[in-house]
């Protein structure tokens, strides 16, 4: 009896599992979704912890580069390495619409650098 029943809930979880897209057919609709005007955000699954050192590691970096500018350049550096010519062309575009935003916008202001804990206190 406990058996069937324990059968009969895995099958509804299936069931109801079945039902949800999967997380990257959302995040590609997310994306597809996205207006024109701005620039989508994507997901990425990290340990917060691992999030958190490499935000104190890119605030060290060139005065206060953010986490998405270092990930934006590492990106193009990777693409410029291996990357096809469609994803050569690909990348041209997206900078290009990228400036365009900016310009348009009058370019966003960066934001100050955070400070940094003294560690002699």
């Amino acid at each position: 009896m406990l058996n069937s029943g324990l059968r009969r809930a895995a099958a509804l979880i299936m069931a109801w599992r079945a039902k949800i897209p999967c997380r990257y057919t959302v995040i590609g609709e997310i994306m597809s979704a996205a207006p024109a005007s701005h620039t989508p955000v994507v997901n990425i699954r990290v340990p917060r912890q691992l999030w958190d050192a490499y935000g104190r590691c890119t605030a060290r970096i060139n005065g206060g580069r953010d986490r998405t500018e270092d990930l934006t350049r590492h990106m193009i550096r990777v693409i410029e390495l291996i990357g096809s010519e469609q994803d050569k062309e690909d990348m041209a575009a997206a900078l290009e619409e990228l400036e365009a935003r900016r310009a348009r916008k009058g370019g966003r202001p960066r934001k100050p650098a955070p400070e940094l804990a003294n560690e002699d206190d």
